[in-house]
């Protein structure tokens, strides 16, 4: 299986990079400036108790990269008697930012030796007189192999003058060190800044203060058929057990409606206005009341002015049994998007489309946050849009997928999420192919159909 350039085409969708700064190209986030002291502004320190760090140095870099010629090696101790914990950050460097501007941290690692391990990632912002603000963390656990990971959008605060960015090693139980020594290496580390971000929910009452149905909210209910059909059944209830404020959504999920495909709560008919080219981001808190383990999916899409669906992307969180925010990667509104739609639906934990049993859970504080717009999207979305004239069905797909294009379909090639080529199949038969999905593994797939007159790319969920 091959790495191909489509993770270039998801990280422009999925990121939205082309409407953002990388910050740390000037520190050389990515590794290919030479060996330390010139390699990069990351420093070892121990961590006592008291926050006093030791400053003990850089790590190696090497030839073992995610993109390019270098990457970091690290090696991260089981523990250091009397000391809270290591960490790999940017402590002292001075990386400025702008107060409002929205920060985003990504990097790509894996783990080369040792036990489970989870890589906690943290960005955070220092005052003019170098004061700790505020900090935002995100928790990853490394696999053999590299993966891109991405630490949910932060806002520089009011006062912010510079900012760090940093890793520490968790065990797979959240102690502050590994069970035993890990290796692990970490490549092309961004810190991607966007202009100040508006709430476009505000407007739309996403936090439930506004009074009761049908002055509530935006959100409707909906059981959708398998031909998509939508039958409106109503507002979810408002209620005085909110995570900010005096109210919050309260919201139950059965386990099944027979002949139908799933019960969705989302903002479908609003109209709510988008800009294309602008960034989005989806922020909510929520918790299970309830039943038994419940994935809430998030999704984000955008109509035409016609209304029809350009594009959407989803995200799922299995909800605990007290309030947690969470927030969607960021995505970006395509070239001809008008309005947009915001939604949830409840999984079972091992995916279906509906939970083991009902669920109740309570939603609050829902955000979308807009950044920038009213700017040309990149080549790659450009050409997409233009030339998306295909049909791909079933979806979700068991077995067999079937392709309907407008002209002689040359290839069909299947990506997993990581951007890994999965399938490739050469074709020049016609309008029309079929191709077998029952062997792969259930999950999210792009598939890209290359035909006479162009290409596009498409969603497809494997049940």
């Amino acid at each position: 299986m091959k790495k191909s350039l489509l993770v270039l085409f998801m990280l422009v969708i999925v990121s939205g990079v082309y409407a953002q700064k990388d910050i740390m190209a000037d520190y050389n986030g990515n590794f290919e400036q030479g060996t330390p002291a010139l390699s990069s502004v990351f420093r070892d320190a121990l961590v006592d108790a008291d926050g006093y760090r030791d400053i003990i140095g850089d790590q190696e870099i090497t030839d073992d990269p995610y993109v390019g010629d270098s990457a970091l090696y690290t090696i991260w101790p089981a523990f250091y008697e009397g000391l809270a914990e290591l960490v790999l950050d940017t402590w002292s460097a001075g990386i400025p930012v702008k107060a409002g501007s929205s920060y985003e941290f990504k990097f790509a690692a894996y783990k080369i030796a040792g036990p489970t391990a989870v890589l906690h990632s943290t960005v955070g912002f220092f005052d003019a007189e170098g004061n700790v603000l505020y900090e935002e963390s995100g928790n990853f656990t490394l696999g053999d192999f590299y993966e891109e990971f991405a630490q949910a959008a932060i806002v520089a605060p009011e006062g912010a003058a510079t900012c760090w960015v940093g890793f520490r090693m968790f065990g797979a139980d959240g102690a502050r060190w590994a069970e035993d020594e890990v290796e692990a290496m970490i490549d092309e580390i961004k810190l991607l800044e966007t202009g100040p971000s508006t709430d476009i929910m505000a407007n739309y009452n996403g936090n439930f203060e506004q009074g009761t149905p049908p002055l509530a909210s935006v959100f409707r209910d909906a059981l959708v058929d398998a031909d998509g059909y939508r039958d409106i059944i109503g507002d979810q209830s408002i209620i005085d057990d909110p995570y900010e404020g005096d109210s919050a959504l309260y919201t139950i999920w059965p386990a099944f409606y027979d002949g139908l495909a799933e019960l969705v709560l989302d903002t479908w008919s609003a109209g709510i206005p988008v800009k294309p080219g602008a960034s989005y981001e989806f922020k909510f808190a929520a918790y299970k009341i309830a039943g038994p383990t419940a994935v809430l999916r998030t999704t984000v899409g955008f109509f035409d002015a016609e209304g029809n669906v350009l594009y959407e992307e989803s995200g799922d969180f299995t909800l605990g049994d007290f309030y947690e925010e969470f927030a969607q990667t960021a995505v970006v509104a395509p070239e001809g998007a008008a309005t947009c739609w915001i939604g949830f639906r409840v999984f079972g934990a091992d995916g279906a489309r509906w939970p083991d049993d009902e669920v109740e859970a309570m939603i609050d504080e829902i955000k979308l946050l807009e950044t920038g717009g009213d700017t040309t999207p990149p080549t790659s979305i450009r050409n997409e849009m233009a030339n998306a004239e295909v049909r791909v069905y079933p979806n979700p797909v068991l077995d067999r997928l079937h392709i309907d294009a407008k002209s002689n379909i040359k290839s069909v090639s299947v990506y997993n999420i990581l951007g890994y080529e999965v399938m490739l199949r050469n074709l020049n038969q016609g309008n029309n192919a079929s191709i077998d999905f029952a062997e792969l593994p259930a999950g999210m797939y792009l598939v890209r159909v290359i035909s006479q007159d162009g290409s596009a790319t498409k969603k497809i969920l494997k049940n």
